[in-house]
């Protein structure tokens, strides 16, 4: 990461986003960005929070769930147009 300086990070559960921003609440903080961490280059970076794919699996026909896992990719296509 500290190689190619990414304008945006997307991580897919909740041990990514753990691992990058320090932050275990998926549920409260997926389709948004959060700054991560700092890194020992003194940067942080966009991160943003994406439900695991085995978590949406396990899910299916779950309307609320559906619902924003569709909510998030709209709005992760809106931001990566505005990169």
């Amino acid at each position: 990461i500290k190689l190619v300086y990414p304008k945006l990070i997307i991580t897919l559960g909740d041990k990514a986003l753990w691992a990058l921003c320090g932050v275990k609440a998926i549920t409260k903080n997926h389709g948004r960005i959060r700054k991560s961490r700092e890194w020992s280059n003194g940067k942080t970076y966009n991160v943003f929070a994406l439900h695991h794919p085995v978590y949406i699996l396990r899910n299916r026909g779950r309307a609320k769930i559906e619902k924003e896992v569709q909510q998030d990719l709209i709005n992760l296509k809106k931001i990566i147009g505005e990169l």
